[in-house]
């Protein structure tokens, strides 16, 4: 009888200590001293310098990337981590239990418990961050839209002067131009050119230049309706004009008025009217109003001043 009550203690006691519960605990440690460069949410870094690199035609478009060189704070900081620790107490049911004892052999951790490695968990802390006084100097490529402009000086037959400007649009890491498109858009072919691309940060600017000869020129086959003679221009842009009212498509009657406001001189009595008619159909009031304020200003014969009074 008294082993039987030694026995029913010793069973209780393992029931209440020694019942394979699992623990975790946490340290820290000193692991030294480090340096890194200052982020940019840190503090926004000063830029020193830019430049255009890899300036380049690729097909018809002109390609180019910018660089910047910004001064970074070093940082120095005392480097802390956080480590972790399993343990698993032993379960003493388990190892008095002849029935149990085959979870001991193949599960000893169960029975016998275990205490794990210090193991490493999150990322390392940072303490006592200050500055080392020192400037780092980086290159970073530039990615923002609104940063490099494209100026073109361009000479036609009888050195007359063609000038253009145009903002460089971003694709990737490079800015780019189509600059087939952009020369074709001037008023008269061009025989040579000085493309100037300007770079801008704040009071920093930078320039580089590119110039095309008739040969390079040629490369890019440049073919305009603008070039062609004033009557056979004409004659186009009043065609499709013609077609894209009677079909309804206003923005397109537009675009065609455009081009002939640019070629006529003197305009056609009614034509600030018609023009104000269409801007008025594709919703825009305010340009119907002006061109509409205009027809009635400018012109001699008010065949249309009812209806362009309606337009206010």
């Amino acid at each position: 009888m008294k082993y039987l009550f030694g026995f029913i203690i010793l069973l209780m006691t393992g029931l209440v200590t020694g019942c394979g519960t699992l623990h975790y605990q946490e340290k820290e440690e000193f692991v030294g001293m480090a340096t890194r460069l200052q982020t940019n949410d840190e503090s926004k870094p000063k830029v020193s310098a830019i430049s255009l690199q890899n300036l380049r035609m690729s097909g018809n478009m002109l390609l180019v990337e910018v660089v910047q060189d910004v001064q970074v704070k070093e940082i120095e900081y005392e480097k802390y981590q956080r480590y972790g620790q399993d343990s698993q107490e032993p379960t003493l049911l388990f190892i008095i239990n002849p029935l149990t004892w085959l979870v001991c052999v193949m599960e000893p951790k169960d029975c016998f418990g275990y205490t794990g490695e210090w193991e490493p968990t999150g990322m390392p802390m940072e303490r006592n961050v200050r500055f080392t006084g020192r400037l780092v100097t980086e290159q970073r490529p530039v990615t923002a839209p609104g940063v490099v402009e494209a100026y073109i000086f361009a000479k036609s037959e009888g050195d007359k002067a063609l000038n253009s400007a145009e903002e460089m649009t971003l694709s990737g890491q490079s800015y780019k131009l189509d600059l087939k498109q952009k020369l074709e858009t001037l008023s008269a072919r061009p025989l040579e050119a000085l493309v100037i691309l300007t770079a801008k940060h704040e009071d920093i600017v930078e320039s580089q230049n590119i110039a095309l000869d008739q040969h390079q020129l040629a490369k890019l086959k440049l073919e305009s309706e603008r070039w062609l003679p004033v009557d056979e221009q004409q004659r186009r842009y009043f065609s499709r004009l013609k077609v894209a009212l009677q079909k309804g498509d206003h923005k397109e009657a537009l675009i065609q008025y455009g081009e002939l406001e640019r070629i006529l001189s003197p305009l056609p009595d009614a034509f600030y009217y018609h023009v104000a008619v269409s801007l008025s159909a594709i919703g825009d009031k305010q340009a119907a109003q002006r061109y509409a304020k205009r027809y009635l200003q400018e012109t001699k014969q008010q065949r249309y001043a009812k209806e362009a009074q309606l337009l206010l």
